[in-house]
């Protein structure tokens, strides 16, 4: 019996090991398990005066990077977070997001041959919010072809 629960929580500590926390700062990681926050974290608002720019990229495992927001609030229409179809901010814009208007479901389109997204935050002087959390991971693309059927 003892064996069983050693297996398990060793199981349980390799998975954990694989996923990774990340607040919204400069630079880059390639990742495909864990969160992405604003900069005060999982338990904290985003500061004022913020002008950073984050990159994720998948981390080479063969999937494609997905950024799921669960939670999204920043100070409308002040502080605001654009998302990029690429490896930088020369990238094409996916979108804006201030507010609640939350970003969703992010993936980069399948004209992204990086497979990264850019994640730009700029915050002003005056009011913070609770800002957001987002959930990531690497999905696998599946396609089907269809060749027809004998009737």
């Amino acid at each position: 019996m003892k064996t069983k629960i050693s297996l398990l929580l060793l199981g349980l500590i390799s998975w954990t090991s694989w996923a990774q926390d990340i607040n919204m700062q400069n630079g880059s990681f390639n990742v495909c398990a864990g969160n992405f926050y604003d900069s005060g974290g999982a338990a904290g608002p985003y500061a004022n005066n913020e002008n950073l720019v984050l990159t994720l990229c998948d981390d080479g495992s063969g999937g494609i990077l997905q950024v799921d927001f669960t939670s999204f609030t920043t100070e409308t229409p002040n502080d605001v977070l654009t998302i990029y179809d690429g490896p930088d901010t020369s990238s094409p814009v996916i979108g804006d997001f201030s507010g609640t208007n939350s970003p969703g479901i992010v993936r980069p389109s399948p004209a992204n041959t990086s497979g990264c997204l850019t994640f730009e935050f700029v915050s002003n002087e005056f009011f913070t919010s609770i800002g957001w959390e987002a959930q990531l991971s690497c999905c696998q693309e599946i396609s089907t072809t269809f060749e027809g059927s004998t009737p």
